[in-house]
């Protein structure tokens, strides 16, 4: 029974620094996310001021960390260029703001569910003990 009590507190600690922790995580990406354009370079034109693109998508807010993929020229509205292909060459995976989001937001709520689930456990260990036999 002391055995089952040292795991539940364990779990219920540990679930309590995963929750704790899914926060520092988080504002650490978003601090590190900027909306990008995800471009093409279209290898059939040529201009001198700079490559021709073509944009793939709509702008994303994605954590990139490779500043080799960014082309030097920004959009007509300012933002950063990525290039598709540099990422797909590299195997690069720009990881989009949203999806780490989702994945955090999952991670609560299984750090909420441990906490229920050890919590409940010490309750019903500490209201249902079997007392000692004193052989």
């Amino acid at each position: 029974m002391k055995f089952m009590r040292a795991v539940l507190w364990v779990m219920l600690g540990g679930a309590f620094i995963g929750f704790a922790s899914t926060f520092a995580m988080e504002s650490s990406f978003e601090s590190r996310a900027q909306t990008v354009q995800v471009v093409r370079i279209d290898k059939t034109h040529h201009n001198p001021f700079g490559p021709v693109t073509i944009d793939v998508g709509d702008p994303i807010k994605v954590i990139l960390d490779d500043q080799a993929a960014f082309l030097k020229n920004k959009t007509g509205t300012g933002l950063p260029m990525v290039d598709e292909d540099y990422i797909k060459r590299h195997g690069d995976a720009a990881l989009q703001l949203k999806t780490m989001q989702s994945v955090v937001g999952l991670a609560r709520v299984g750090c909420v569910l441990s906490l229920i689930a050890a919590g409940a456990g010490l309750v019903l260990i500490t209201r249902f003990q079997v007392p000692a036999t004193g052989d």
